[in-house]
């Protein structure tokens, strides 16, 4: 309500929303089309679990009895599928609505009847007809007749159980050609950013070629989508070779320390500041990498947003007689809160970034 009150004696009108009611039609009827063309492209190897139909677009749940795993041959079947309901909309197929009992329906008729708790209590049952091709038991609103679809699309799947997908489709040419004019316009915005992160990268091959045609309307948006998916790797893989120059970059200042040689023992010992989670873990994985031979590393990184020390202790593992652990025991000893550990040769730990912690720290 708007406004006002109602109560359960009043009277009231209602109006059905002619436009709605139509779109609503024409979407429950494309549910069943899909349906029969899913059947007859897996051979009958599907079972419906459930739909969702309105006015703006509907989906369908399904149940497969062999493996979905290959992806590459699902979407293949599941274009075919599309062309295959798109031909039954083409060829202008009444809708026959027949009331008969449901045994009836089953043996003579051979509907299919998923939901048989439903139907067999009743005297009388209702089939949808759309000639052979799709017979089922139904008591929704449909299409007089196949060709007030227009177009049937489906835009989507998805995995929601074991060999179980959920279809997403779409009918009538204005919803159709605006679900395409959308993925056009994406793809042209995915090749504008390309462009822009190839000349970044100074890359003379700064895109993924790609020929697309309308022979099929269908076909052309499996492809469309294919495309756009291609270009979506394509940008995140370029995006990923900027951001790890630009770690680079940040990185660059600290890889030039110099260790300290005593008692034949290499230390690389340093405090930094304010330095990211991203960078941080470039400088020890360096350092880690290019001093593998008798060399303790000990690193403080200190955030002062959160008032934080984290203390990198990482040795050789050919120093036999030095072990990480020992460092932990000294500071449990000096009653040091910390979170964290390790092992014998790489310890990582947090800990409250005070005087009296620093201090602990830099004696032993």
């Amino acid at each position: 309500m708007i406004k006002g009150t109602i109560t359960k004696t009043d009277l009231v009108n209602l109006q059905v929303d002619k436009q709605k009611r139509i779109n609503a039609q024409r979407n429950h009827s494309l549910t069943h089309l899909l349906h029969a063309s899913l059947r007859k492209v897996f051979d009958n190897n599907v079972i419906q679990q459930g739909s969702f139909n309105n006015y703006a677009s509907l989906h369908l749940d399904l149940s497969f009895g062999k493996d979905l795993n290959i992806k590459e041959n699902l979407e293949t079947k599941i274009l075919e599928a599309n062309n295959y309901a798109q031909n039954l909309i083409n060829k202008n197929i009444n809708c026959q609505i027949i009331y008969t009992n449901y045994q009836e329906a089953i043996n003579k008729y051979h509907a299919l009847a998923f939901f048989k708790d439903k139907y067999l209590n009743l005297n009388r049952v209702r089939i949808v007809k759309f000639n052979d091709q799709s017979i089922e038991l139904c008591g929704g609103t449909h299409v007089a007749n196949t060709k007030e679809i227009g177009i049937g699309l489906i835009t989507s799947y998805k995995k929601i159980g074991v060999n179980k997908l959920r279809i997403y489709a779409l009918s009538t040419a204005p919803n159709v050609n605006l679900e395409i004019k959308n993925k056009e316009q994406k793809l042209i915005n995915l090749n504008q950013e390309i462009q822009e992160n190839s000349q970044r990268l100074k890359l003379k091959n700064n895109n993924v070629g790609i020929n697309l045609t309308k022979t099929n309307l269908i076909n052309y948006y499996f492809n469309l989508k294919k495309a756009i998916k291609k270009q979506e790797a394509y940008l995140e893989k370029l995006k990923k070779i900027i951001q790890e120059q630009k770690l680079q970059q940040l990185v660059a200042p600290f890889l030039n320390l110099k260790p300290q040689l005593i008692n034949n023992v290499q230390l690389l010992h340093d405090n930094f500041v304010e330095i990211s989670k991203l960078v941080t873990k470039k400088i020890i994985n360096f350092y880690r990498s290019n001093y593998l031979s008798k060399t303790i590393i000990f690193f403080i990184f200190k955030d002062l947003e959160a008032k934080t020390l984290k203390i990198f202790l990482i040795i050789s593992k050919n120093l036999f007689n030095y072990s990480a652990l020992n460092f932990l025991e000294h500071l449990k000893e000096n009653s040091f809160a910390f979170k964290g550990g390790g092992n014998k040769n790489f310890i990582h730990i947090v800990c409250k970034n005070s005087s009296i912690n620093q201090k602990i720290i830099q004696d032993l």
